[in-house]
């Protein structure tokens, strides 16, 4: 399953060679520095907030963790998942918090996995109304609800324990696993749900943090398209944003490349704006989100010992 991650790079590569490139330059030649300036400033809030809210969680949980601890692992998790399909790499702070706070790594996913939660939640109900937005003459009732299904069926494997189990041994069953590894597995995963259990009840503030953080995080997406002259109504571009924010949830592609840019161009094309308008967004927007942060993350990787930590 490796070659899925290279289906978004060829989707990227092709997106690329239909380009006018002489445009392009025209369009990175208008940037409007202090709007930059102001999205940075409005990133550096988002990553904050979204880190202090990850260390609510772990605080509620009942997990004696540093502050300082929780940044840096954090951070991490942002260049790991930056660099692995489907960001699978932010699961690295269950791991940390094995190592610096000496919890089982069951109970350590449960608040990576409710923090991922509350982000893929939000992006599910946003992503559903661009759906409808941007394609509701393309699609008919049974593509809208089929990804909620899958949302609601994901949720009932988390946290309904019986049904959690009975997946997890039709895995076993399907893929041939070695049985005697079933065990600890749903040993794992009862504690996983338990901790769930406990602290779910008390996300209500990281609730609040989530609106938060995507109020930052859309202000400063839509500050990176006024800085290239884009002109784009608020509203329908943080719906552009939110479904192509999904889109890097598929784990076909790194950090959403190819992906990312073929949902801006259909949805750049509705509005009356150019391809080469979408991907000098959605670069601009890369080199300001991913290689900022990833470069901060990356550092914080480096001061945690890197590879040797992590294994």
């Amino acid at each position: 399953m490796r070659w899925l991650k290279l289906l978004g790079i060829l989707i990227f590569i092709v997106i690329l060679g239909q380009l006018d490139w002489g445009r392009i330059r025209e369009v990175f030649q208008q940037i409007r520095w202090p709007f930059l300036s102001a999205s940075l400033a409005l990133i550096f809030l988002l990553v904050v907030t979204k880190a202090s809210r990850w260390y609510l969680l772990v605080r509620e949980h009942g997990i004696n963790y540093r502050y300082r601890s929780a940044l840096t692992s954090y951070l991490c998790g942002l260049y790991l998942g930056f660099v692995t399909p489907g960001r699978l790499g932010d699961m690295i702070k269950a791991v940390y918090l094995k190592r610096e706070a000496n919890v089982p790594l069951a109970s350590g996913l449960v608040s990576v996995i409710l923090d991922r939660l509350l982000d893929l939640f939000t992006l599910i109900i946003l992503g559903t109304f661009a759906l409808v937005y941007y394609f509701y003459s393309w699609l008919n009732i049974w593509t809208l609800l089929l990804p909620v299904a899958l949302f609601v069926f994901l949720i009932l494997v988390f946290f309904d324990k019986r049904l959690g189990n009975k997946v997890i041994n039709l895995i076993f069953r399907k893929l041939e696993l070695a049985s005697q590894h079933l065990g600890t597995v749903q040993l794992n995963f009862d504690r996983f749900h338990d901790g769930l259990a406990e602290l779910l009840p008390k996300s209500g503030q990281a609730v609040g943090m989530t609106a938060l953080a995507y109020l930052f995080f859309f202000t400063s997406s839509y500050l990176v398209a006024l800085s290239l002259n884009i002109k784009i109504a608020f509203l329908p571009f943080i719906l552009a944003v939110s479904l192509s924010s999904l889109s890097t949830f598929i784990p076909v592609s790194i950090s959403g490349l190819g992906t990312r840019e073929a949902v801006f161009i259909t949805i750049f094309h509705q509005l009356g704006l150019s391809k080469e308008q979408a991907v000098s967004y959605t670069l601009l927007s890369l080199v300001v989100f991913n290689l900022f942060i990833g470069s901060c993350g990356f550092l914080a990787w480096q001061l945690k010992g890197g590879k040797e930590t992590a294994r």
